[in-house]
């Protein structure tokens, strides 16, 4: 829709730089805006939930969100998608008739106090831990000595065996 408006108010030159980002892609499409985006190719992303997923845009500066989503977590972690790096951002958050727009609307404490729910996981699983370990070494490097208090000894040696060799 960006695009239509866009070219139907005469910024045919804008037209190029919006981009929509979803789940549905193939992985070859999604990986096409991905770069896009790392590059600062694109002005603009309309992006569904599927843009929260792991996906570091680290030189976004604004999010845009309609309505609310799920949860709160989950407007946290889409509103977190900008201003990565120490970088300043804005979200903005557009209430809809929904009950729980509403609700935020008329209590916008309760959306920046709420506390989060929290979400069980079961770190002994491999197929969890593995994933959140690859995604902890691209940030820092993995130090055994402190990663086994957090990974616990057994889980942390099993999972980067498995990954390392």
């Amino acid at each position: 829709y960006a695009q239509e408006s866009l070219q139907a108010s005469g910024h045919h030159p804008l037209c190029e730089s919006v981009m929509s980002y979803r789940g549905g892609y193939t992985p070859a499409q999604r990986r096409r805006v991905e770069q896009q985006l790392f590059s600062d190719c694109l002005r603009g992303v309309a992006a569904t939930n599927a843009l929260e997923l792991g996906v570091d845009v680290g030189s976004m500066d604004c999010t845009l969100h309609l309505g609310f989503q799920r949860s709160v977590a989950s407007l946290w972690q889409q509103a977190g998608r900008a201003g990565r790096r120490h970088a300043k951002s804005l979200s903005i958050y557009v209430a809809w008739n929904s009950p729980l727009d509403q609700y935020f609307l008329q209590n916008p404490d309760k959306l920046f106090t709420s506390p989060l729910a929290a979400t069980p996981i079961h770190l002994a699983n491999y197929h969890l831990l593995a994933p959140h370990l690859l995604c902890a070494a691209a940030e820092l490097p993995l130090t055994p000595r402190s990663d086994r208090l957090l990974f616990g000894r057994n889980t942390f040696d099993d999972a980067a065996r498995r990954l390392v060799g």
